[in-house]
């Protein structure tokens, strides 16, 4: 799935949520998570298409010592991996505060 179809799906999910009583499936951790991986995978992939072999030079700073580089690369990789949870987070707590939001509101009208 591209990027602009997994917006299109997050779009189109989030629009059917406006319903009222119909959850959005956004709201769910694990879809979230499937999106934000999704998406690193599909960077990943078209990094490496484009650039080949030397797109996995973003693991290796310039200057680094050649004795550190194996520490190096695995704090670059795990930082970069961290991204894509980062994102299925804060997405999944925007979503889910923002229904919370509504809950609470519509319970005290």
């Amino acid at each position: 799935m591209t990027t602009s179809g997994m917006q299109a799906s997050i779009f189109s999910a989030n629009l059917l949520g406006m319903i009222p009583g119909v959850e959005t499936t956004t709201s769910e951790a694990s879809l979230t998570f499937l999106f934000s991986i999704s998406t690193m995978v599909t960077f990943i992939l078209i990094g490496l298409s484009i650039h080949g072999i030397r797109y996995l030079s973003i693991l290796y700073p310039t200057g680094t010592p050649t004795a550190m580089a194996p520490f190096i690369i695995l704090i670059e990789f795990v930082s970069y991996i961290s991204r894509a949870v980062s994102l299925g987070m804060r997405l999944f707590a925007n979503m889910f505060a923002g229904h919370s939001l509504v809950k609470i509101l519509m319970s005290l009208a």
